[in-house]
């Protein structure tokens, strides 16, 4: 009787992590690969460090700084892993395929 909820439960919980996997992987930049990164590396330098896609804006607890001048901007979860629920972001702008901000935006609640 009780094996039934159980494995009900237990395929929740691994759809989830499943879910959080993959969004993990989608926006994700480790601190670790942030800090490798440099103002004046070009797309394909940064690519080495960067493999998610990341978001086209912040979450909606980041109040981020005004865009540079002719830039277009990525936003990243900067997460240590699949599990870290935090709410910090990275934002990587570029102008004309050169890194010409990388930020360390935080939530503001």
């Amino acid at each position: 009787m009780i094996a039934l909820p159980a494995i009900v439960v237990a395929a929740i919980a691994a759809g989830l992590y499943l879910l959080q996997d993959a969004t993990y992987k989608a926006t994700a930049l480790s601190p670790a690969n942030f800090q490798q990164l440099q103002v004046g590396m070009d797309r394909e330098e940064v690519s080495e460090f960067v493999s998610a896609k990341g978001l086209d804006e912040p979450l909606p607890v980041i109040n981020a700084p005004s865009t540079p001048p002719a830039a277009q901007c990525r936003y990243y979860a900067a997460k240590t892993g699949v599990l870290d629920l935090g709410s910090e972001m990275f934002r990587l702008c570029f102008a004309q395929g050169i890194l010409v901000s990388a930020d360390h935006l935080y939530p503001t609640y």
